[in-house]
């Protein structure tokens, strides 16, 4: 892989210097991935494996762009970034490359990791403690069975303007090796998926992953697609085609790379780690059964109203949170059509309202009729939003415009970053409860299910 390292962007030599004495120092390390090769209308879904920054670290922000030989930012109306997702899994070091495929095959066939990990949380899923609490050897056998993310994050198109960072002191912790059992070993898996739009019959139904614009009747697998399955993942998997203008059918390849920024600061005592929850909007009963995509069914004519009921898809989901604790930053994913997404509490307060962005140019960032950014919530302190409660029913809802619809392969998918509690002097009956907790956990959790992110 490429790597480059950038260090204080630019900072007097001085500052670095001092920057490598101070421990709270933000630093930051780009890499690429390894090299795509797109014609007009191709699919890609490749997943390859991370490069992270040595040491133990807390993770300030993350970000990702396609980018050209030359580095140059690609918009989304040449080259569709439909999600990238980065992963980290403890695996066994006897076979890991072989561990390292099975990963990957099972994140394909999901468009998640295998399930959730004690710092990644499904909401309705796992009440888990974290994982430096389980024994090294229940660690190690869990993990053989299940591999599980300790750390997962991942946004779409709206990358570019999405607020991510982490304010100090609070960081995702990776990198903390005396916390990996003996024979194991922490590594990254990205996943990357791009849709090349130049010369596309419609572009926007190129991204939405229309079944007969990829002229696709099967899944990845050669499975036949679920009856009424109009559009989504399953058509516009990996070097699959859309369809494209005759005169771009043996149109120019062009290369290029998913190029990722880590923010970061060295651990110290003085870094408060997080626990990353997510919510799907199509998991209803909270169980973790969501269906991560759905089709926005109907469509509006050329007069009515976008903002009447019959032109507006509204979908909600109540879960139980499975812990409490200090909200760090929430934000949604969303596709395009998507109007606004709302999280509330139990007693009605509004958590959060995370509302798409869109562009109205045409260079990267700010392309015209694409959402470029998903506005995120970063509560203060004391108010409304600043905590959630152990138990207490949450209520996700996400809108969607039926205006040029259907629209397929639409997500409302919800990150809650969060500081959780733990109590201060368990009691015995609390950790026979946490234990049988946990093993009812283990149990429900031998299939595999999706958990998501930013």
């Amino acid at each position: 892989m490429m790597r480059y390292r950038v260090i204080g962007n630019g900072l007097p030599l001085l500052l670095l210097l001092l920057g490598s004495l101070n421990p709270s120092f933000v630093r930051r390390e780009t890499f690429r991935s390894p090299a795509m090769i797109f014609r007009p209308g191709d699919a890609k879904d490749k997943f390859f494996h991370g490069e992270v920054p040595k040491g133990h670290i807390g993770v300030r922000d993350f970000f990702a762009e396609f980018v050209d030989e030359d580095g140059v930012s690609v918009p989304l109306h040449e080259v569709y970034l439909h999600h990238w997702v980065i992963a980290e899994f403890v695996l066994p070091k006897k076979n890991l490359a072989k561990h390292m495929d099975m990963v990957m095959r099972d994140m394909r066939n999901s468009h998640t990791p295998s399930r959730a990990g004690d710092d990644v949380v499904t909401l309705g899923r796992r009440h888990g403690h974290h994982h430096h609490h389980h024994h090294h050897d229940d660690v190690r056998s869990e993990r053989q069975r299940h591999p599980s993310p300790l750390n997962y994050m991942g946004v779409g198109g709206e990358t570019r303007g999405t607020e991510t960072r982490y304010p100090a002191p609070f960081a995702m912790e990776t990198g903390a090796t005396a916390k990996i059992p003996k024979d194991f070993e922490a590594v990254w898996i990205l996943n990357v998926h791009g849709i090349d739009t130049r010369g596309a019959v419609t572009k926007i139904g190129c991204t939405e992953c229309r079944c007969d614009l990829y002229n696709v009747t099967t899944t990845e697998k050669g499975d036949p697609l679920p009856e009424g399955y109009m559009g989504g993942l399953h058509c516009c998997s990996d070097e699959r085609r859309c369809a494209v203008e005759e005169g771009f059918v043996n149109g120019p390849k062009r290369t290029l790379y998913l190029q990722y920024t880590w923010e970061y600061v060295e651990w110290d005592a003085c870094v408060v780690p997080t626990t990353l929850l997510g919510m799907d909007v199509t998991d209803k009963d909270g169980s973790g059964h969501g269906l991560i995509e759905y089709t926005v069914e109907g469509s509006c004519g050329a007069h009515a109203d976008p903002q009447s009921e019959e032109c507006v898809d509204t979908r909600d989901t109540t879960v139980i949170a499975p812990f409490g604790g200090k909200v760090v930053t929430i934000v949604s994913h969303l596709h395009l059509a998507a109007l606004d997404s709302s999280l509330w509490g139990e007693d009605g307060r509004l958590i959060c309202n995370s509302p798409p962005v869109y562009g109205h140019g045409t260079e990267a960032g700010n392309e015209d009729g694409y959402i470029i950014g998903v506005g995120s919530c970063y509560p203060a302190p004391g108010s409304p939003g600043s905590r959630i409660i152990e138990g207490e029913r949450l209520h996700y809802q996400v809108k969607y415009s039926k205006v040029d619809g259907p629209h397929t392969g639409v997500m409302g998918l919800l990150a809650i970053r969060m500081v959780r509690d733990e109590p201060q002097n368990p009691t015995l009956w609390h950790s026979i409860l946490t234990y049988l907790n946990n093993l009812v956990s283990w149990i429900s959790e031998s299939w595999f299910s999706p958990i998501q992110s930013l």
